[in-house]
C-alpha cells in the first residue's frame, strides 16, 4: 500500500515502487529469477516480520479469515 496513507506526500518514489515487481517477472536477470524472498528496490529485503516463515501463522491467519468472512482461500 505505498502512499495510501500519505497520497501525494508519499515517502518513496511511485516509479521504483512498481519496477521491481516487473524485474521480478520479466527473469531476465540471474538475481531476479530466485523464489520465496522479499524485494525492495530489487534488493534482497531481510528485514521482514519473523512470522512470514511461520506456516502455523499463516494456517491461524486462513482460518481466522475464513471465520470472518466465510470465505476459505485453500
Amino acid at each position: 500500500m505505498m502512499g495510501f496513507a500519505n497520497g501525494p506526500y508519499a515517502p518513496d518514489n511511485l516509479r521504483a515502487g512498481y519496477q521491481t515487481q516487473v524485474w521480478l517477472s520479466e527473469g531476465t536477470e540471474r538475481a531476479s529469477r530466485g523464489t520465496g524472498g522479499f524485494f525492495f528496490h530489487r534488493e534482497p529485503e531481510s528485514d521482514v516480520h519473523a512470522s512470514v516463515g511461520d506456516t502455523r501463522a499463516q494456517e491461524a491467519l486462513l482460518d481466522a479469515y475464513a471465520q470472518r468472512t466465510g470465505v476459505t482461500l485453500r
